[in-house]
């Protein structure tokens, strides 16, 4: 017999004993409570030491009623192990905000008078920076632009040259008009390339055309377009490799002012021409058009619609022909003396967005900062003129402008 079983049967003999001795009367009848309450334990012992426990156990007070012993045993739940103190680790950098978030803001610079510069907002530094000539060619290179819009937008085709440019820039006496930045005037359609180096060549374009839009958008017909714009796809080619090894080619069109009635116009027809005139139109020709929104009426959102229809098929058409286009609008730039103010023009434009949201267009939107700039006088319109921007806002514009190109490349 086994050690363990003999203690089991020693129990148990103790225990029949114990129960004889109360029903007869003896002296366990006597101390019967102590008596079974100690049985009770010691019988509890034995098969405890036979077998490990899993759970912890409590004993309730032991009950006697004359005859038998109930002794009450409860589980205990055992605590869940504690886990030793670990260290907190590090903060993960903030994340940095999505494109677009930063994209929305590029027209939202902070502007410091005393050290005459803008800042883009801190949490986008990661997705701005300040272009240097370098870093200006890097992200022009290789690629086509077509600026449409009036005399304020070709001054920022020739800002953003200058910034490519950097000490190879065409650069005016400041001492006659406090400028250094060219401006080529032209009233035509024109375009200038930009070489390795920088160097911005002399104006040319593919049509000799020199006919130009009138202040009436229904002076533009399809004959007059394909007259004033269009070349054949290989003269498009040889004309740029013409003006000498130009690795960025800037066009720009003049709309006049207003703008927005023209290029509703020029749009609507040029999306509708037949696939060989949409080969040799400018719509087939540049990798980026950058539009200038010029908001001069309340009322000039009645052309958003039929813009947003001329953008969609523009897109989808080039999509289909696997070269796709991109478009940035800008504006509204500031105008002194302007028929409505910044907020009616914020307005204007906040309608439409809704419009080109889900379509790849671009917004920057310099309204308010262009009429900051004048307020702080960082920026002054040239003497003489209400739209023509000095240096230092053609040099924001042109910042913000490369920015967003780099955003979208």
């Amino acid at each position: 017999m086994t050690p363990t079983r003999a203690r089991e049967d020693a129990a148990a003999r103790h225990g029949e004993a114990l129960a004889a001795s109360t029903a007869t009367g003896g002296w366990a009848s006597k101390n019967a409570r102590f008596v079974l309450t100690l049985s009770a334990f010691l019988a509890l012992a034995v098969l405890a030491w036979r077998a490990p426990v899993t759970m912890p156990m409590r004993f309730a007070r032991a009950r006697v009623d004359g005859t038998s012993s109930v002794l009450a045993v409860e589980e205990v739940p055992r605590e869940a192990p504690r886990e030793a103190p670990s260290e907190t680790p590090p903060a993960s950098p903030p994340e940095a905000p999505p494109r677009d978030y930063c994209l929305e803001r590029l027209g939202s610079v902070e502007l410091d008078a005393s050290a005459r510069t803008w800042r883009y907002p801190p949490e986008c530094a990661g997705r701005t920076r300040a272009f240097d000539a370098v870093s200006a060619r890097e992200t022009l290179a290789g690629k086509s632009f077509l600026f449409l819009g009036n005399s304020v937008c070709r001054r920022l085709l020739y800002a953003v040259a200058h910034v490519a440019g950097g000490e190879n820039a065409t650069s005016l006496n400041a001492s006659a008009t406090g400028e250094i930045i060219q401006d080529m005037v032209s009233h035509r359609y024109f375009e200038v390339g930009i070489d390795a180096s920088g160097r911005c060549s002399k104006q040319y374009a593919c049509s000799t055309s020199h006919r130009e839009f009138t202040s009436d958008p229904g002076d533009i017909t399809e004959t007059s377009l394909v007259e004033m714009f269009n070349c054949e796809k290989d003269a498009w080619v040889e004309k740029r490799r013409a003006i000498g090894n130009s690795e960025t080619a800037l066009g720009f069109i003049f709309t006049g002012t207003p703008v927005l009635p023209t290029v509703e116009r020029a749009l609507a027809l040029w999306t509708n021409f037949g696939d060989s005139s949409f080969a040799a139109s400018p719509l087939d020709n540049y990798d980026v058009f950058i539009l200038q929104t010029l908001i001069v009426s309340e009322t000039d959102d009645k052309y958003f619609e039929s813009l947003a229809k001329s953008f969609k098929k523009l897109i989808d058409r080039r999509e289909a022909l696997g070269r796709p286009i991109q478009i940035v609008l800008w504006g509204s730039p500031h105008v002194n003396a302007s028929q409505i103010d910044t907020s009616t023009i914020l307005q204007v434009l906040d309608k439409f967005r809704p419009y080109v949201r889900d379509m790849g267009v671009t917004i920057l939107d310099v309204t308010s900062v262009t009429a900051q700039a004048i307020e702080l006088h960082l920026g002054r319109h040239q003497e003489g003129s209400r739209h023509h921007f000095m240096d230092f806002t053609r040099l924001m514009l042109a910042d913000m402008l490369l920015n967003t190109i780099h955003a979208i490349s």
